[in-house]
């Protein structure tokens, strides 16, 4: 009898190295094929050679979320067309990557499992990264990309570890057996070799990860502190956009060694102790792999930290060349403030009429 076709499901959790993760998936799928492996390029691939992408899961997300989907996306007619895309190999393991598969309705994911892929042995494989380290790269994500202008302090104290809560979701209608959970933290070093591993390969055919020339990296303290000040001025999601990606665009090897705070830590680890010991208890043999999290620097210290002023004479200098292009040669500071209906009477008016 035929060996049923393996399905193994790489549900990214936020923050768990996905992008760099899926890169190399994108731009390996030869290597892939020839370890057994079918990783079909989704859309994002081909519309971005070389660059991040979301991986191959897409339709598989907005299937297993309903939130996700855009308006005209056919739930039923999804089993045959995932079927045709992802199945239809003649390789044994098949390979789908996304990172918002993680936000799944747990209806969904029984329905999946039970009338799109009946015949299919299913494996779910995630990162799951400690605690302080989880919440501290969302409150910076929200920082960088929605204009927060919380602190983190302020934002950990509502912090609910949902990593945990959709990893309950895929053991219950999965089984535990079926859920592979990778210590993000322990791993990060090699992040294609841990999931290559979990899903049978051998490793030794990942190598080095190949980045993008931009990589989503975390801002320095400096950095964090320039932008948070900017976005309590203008309070919009655009600009504080623009102004991060300009700081990791200009400087993408830029890195700040961030000392956790112990009474955060502490402070996580009494509130989600039940979590911790579930995942522990679950998936590590009841070893204390996951927690709350390490109380070292998250980089080695390399060189001093940059200056604030340094950050601030950057913004200057952007902001600088975004007047000259908005005055152009032949129009004056008033224009603009006429057109945006934004003009006060001050020392620029005043010089005009002297």
């Amino acid at each position: 009898m035929a060996e049923r076709p393996h399905l193994f499901v790489h549900a990214g959790f936020p923050k768990t190295g996905s992008s760099a993760l899926q890169y190399w998936l994108d731009t390996n799928t030869a290597a892939l094929a020839q370890a057994g492996v079918s990783y079909p390029r989704g859309p994002s691939a081909a519309d971005a050679p070389g660059r991040i992408t979301s991986g191959n899961g897409k339709p598989l997300s907005h299937y297993l979320s309903p939130p996700l989907r855009r308006p005209g996306f056919d739930a039923a007619a999804f089993d045959e067309s995932f079927r045709r895309f992802y199945l239809a190999t003649d390789k044994h393991k098949i390979l789908v990557s996304s990172e918002q598969i993680g936000s799944h309705a747990t209806d969904m994911l029984q329905t999946f499992k039970q009338d799109v892929v009946p015949d299919v042995e299913l494996t779910f494989v995630v990162f799951l990264r400690d605690l302080y380290g989880s919440a501290r790269s969302k409150w910076m994500q929200g920082v960088k990309r929605t204009a927060w202008t919380m602190g983190f302090d302020e934002y950990v104290a509502s912090h609910a570890p949902t990593a945990v809560h959709k990893l309950k979701s895929m053991a219950q209608i999965l089984g535990p057996d079926n859920v592979r959970v990778l210590h993000y933290d322990s791993v990060a070093a090699d992040i294609v070799g841990a999931l290559l591993e979990a899903i049978g390969v051998d490793k030794a055919i990942g190598g080095g990860i190949s980045r993008p020339g931009l990589v989503n990296r975390s801002l320095t303290s400096a950095e964090t502190r320039v932008l948070i000040e900017c976005s309590r001025r203008h309070g919009q999601r655009r600009i504080a956009r623009l102004l991060s990606d300009h700081f990791m665009d200009r400087h993408p090897d830029r890195v700040s060694t961030h000392l956790p705070d112990p009474a955060i830590v502490d402070m996580l680890a009494e509130k989600f102790s039940a979590e911790i010991r579930w995942v522990n208890n679950t998936f590590f043999g009841g070893r204390g792999v996951f927690g709350a999290g390490g109380r070292e620097p998250s980089t080695p210290g390399g060189g001093a930290e940059m200056k604030e002023e340094e950050v601030w004479s950057e913004v200057a200098l952007l902001l600088a060349d975004a007047l000259a292009a908005q005055l152009g040669p032949e129009r004056s500071l008033d224009d603009i403030r006429n057109k945006t209906g934004r003009r006060q009477p001050g020392p620029v008016a005043s010089r005009k009429t002297q």
